[in-house]
């Protein structure tokens, strides 16, 4: 029974690293870096240095950070930028240097209007939802307000499924 809290803490530690220790021996640095900016992560370099001080291997700052900035190169793209956006992904300090962070960011701002518009579809969609629950139960005779509550909410539902219409061209417009 000792063993288990043991084997939980090393599951839990393992789950920390950026790196595994075979992966630190074997590692070629200017790859790692590559890889973390194509992927529009930050600089992981601190990271992959803590998982690789236990193996005694220290990471190669020069090489890892020229194959991280051709990553980055290749991740900071109006379509990337589209995608985090629409993710509503935080970017934190990924495309800013100058060259990069035209496109990525037109592309992070139409992302993020498409997906402030698809919020409000979404809440839209649970205002319709809750209407119908509502006719249902008049409808079933568990709802209070008779033909007038009734009348009511067929006109709220008549008006979100407008506002829904609306909501979908302008998403349609957002490119």
């Amino acid at each position: 029974m000792k063993i288990l809290p043991l084997i939980i803490a090393s599951v839990l530690l393992s789950g920390c690293a950026t790196m595994s220790k075979e992966e630190c021996k074997v590692a070629n640095w200017r790859d790692v870096g590559f890889n973390d900016g194509a992927n529009g992560d930050s600089v992981l370099l601190g990271d992959h240095a803590k998982s690789c001080a236990k193996t005694g291997v220290k990471p190669n700052q020069a090489q890892y950070m020229q194959g991280y900035n051709e990553g980055e190169k290749s991740y900071c793209t109006y379509n990337n930028g589209v995608e985090a956006g629409e993710n509503n992904k935080s970017i934190g300090g990924i495309c800013k240097k100058p060259g990069l962070k035209l496109a990525f960011s037109d592309g992070y701002k139409q992302g993020k209007q498409r997906y402030a518009k698809k919020q409000e579809i979404q809440s839209k969609e649970a205002e319709l939802e809750a209407i119908e629950k509502q006719i249902g139960a008049i409808k079933s005779g568990k709802g209070k307000g008779g033909v007038k509550a009734l009348d009511l909410a067929y006109r709220q539902k008549e008006i979100i499924n407008k506002e829904m219409a609306i909501l979908e061209k302008e998403l349609a417009g957002i490119q």
